[in-house]
């Protein structure tokens, strides 16, 4: 099986533990699971790129999702409602795709640079203590890229502004895309971070 970038997907929404310090994470001593890093689809193979999935009946299991003539993948908007949607698209257009489950995980995994590209997804209700959490990620010194896809529907805590917010994202972001992208979009932003 060849190599794939990995894409490390986080929906800021599911993510809880952003109070950890960055110390307790990047110390040798921390220990880490893994596991809940989840492939999406477990036991499908990457390398078919193909979708045999019922919330998508129109799609014919031959089609790359990367096609660009593909009508119904050409018109799809984000937002996608479900994070484990977007992680699929991301796998059938030939990368790796991952759903972050933790903070932890998410420092480690870059501490470890096994991730290619990191995508935050900014939506629902934001959680108290992101804006310092992603601070946290100018201190790493080697980071892949970091895509933030800003939902329109996100709700900040009592404690962030929408300055605080803008403020960190311009630290840590190597670009910031709107949700009205269609899924094509998204893919060439993605790939055109990854030169190799």
């Amino acid at each position: 099986m060849n190599w794939l970038p990995t894409i490390l997907v986080m929906d800021v929404a599911n993510i809880q533990d952003f109070t950890v310090p960055l110390t307790d994470v990047l110390s040798e001593e921390a220990v880490v699971n893994f596991s809940d890093f989840t492939p999406e689809e477990k036991g499908r193979d990457l390398g078919n790129n193909t979708f045999d999935y019922p919330i998508f009946p129109g799609l014919s299991s031959d089609v790359e999702v990367a096609n660009p003539s593909w009508k119904y993948y050409k018109q799809t908007k984000l937002p996608i409602d479900s994070t484990q949607v977007l992680v699929q698209y991301i796998q059938t257009s030939g990368f790796k795709g991952l759903i972050a489950k933790s903070w932890v995980e998410i420092l480690s995994q870059l501490k470890n640079q096994s991730v290619d590209l990191l995508l935050i997804c900014l939506r629902k209700n934001l959680p108290p203590g992101l804006d310092k959490a992603l601070s946290d990620l100018d201190k790493i010194v080697i980071k892949p890229p970091i895509l933030v896809l800003e939902y329109y529907d996100y709700k900040l805590p009592k404690n962030m502004t929408v300055e605080s917010l803008n403020l960190v994202l311009s630290k840590v972001a190597t670009k910031i895309l709107p949700s009205d992208l269609s899924i094509v979009d998204l893919l060439e932003e993605i790939k055109g971070q990854l030169i190799f």
